[in-house]
């Protein structure tokens, strides 16, 4: 079988990495390309279930000491149920014209809402810094205090707090998954 991805620097080559998918690669070099996804991704989507079937809804995050944090309606569907069940999965994914080139994070964990204490406007302040347009959709120059931007926009702060992750990344070989550590990964 003969592939045509992109192989990454000090890996084996196409053929051999498709028939070998466990290759091994240091778990330094794992937590760099997920550390850069991370920082070069913008959304979470955040899957739940329950009774009425799964649900997948994406989330603009920026990161927390232990998690992705976003904002969202506290009566969206995703919330109700992440909450509910206290149980969600998320995904961070690279885009891609390629299978060869797929690459991402498949987490699994929780949500939890955040309270509008300072810790959230540091959240607010990171967020409003990722994302300039939110202040623009917002009619804000200055600072937003977070009970401010939860009033205008009709939302609260919630933070997804994977309990695994897995990073997958076809590029090194097809199929190719290893365990990562949210500690490794998070500020």
């Amino acid at each position: 079988m003969t592939a045509t991805s992109t192989i990454l620097p000090g890996t084996r080559s196409s053929e051999s990495m498709i028939e070998n998918p466990k290759i091994k690669i240091s778990a330094d070099r794992v937590c760099a390309l997920a550390g850069d996804l991370i920082a070069t991704c913008r959304t979470l989507c955040l899957a739940t279930a329950l009774d009425n079937g799964p649900w997948a809804a994406p989330v603009y995050y920026v990161t927390g000491p232990s998690g992705f944090c976003f904002f969202s309606s506290p009566d969206s569907r995703h919330i109700k149920e992440a909450l509910a069940a206290n149980r969600a999965a998320g995904s961070i994914y690279a885009e891609s014209d390629s299978w060869e080139n797929l690459r991402g994070l498949q987490m699994a964990g929780t949500v939890a809402a955040v309270g509008a204490g300072a810790r959230a406007a540091a959240i607010l302040a990171a967020y409003l810094v990722r994302f300039p347009f939110v202040k623009n959709m917002a009619g804000v120059a200055g600072r937003m205090r977070p009970a401010d931007f939860f009033k205008r926009f009709h939302v609260k702060l919630y933070m997804f707090r994977p309990e695994s992750v897995l990073y997958m990344d076809n590029r090194i070989a097809f199929g190719f998954r290893q365990p990562v550590s949210l500690k490794d990964l998070l500020p």
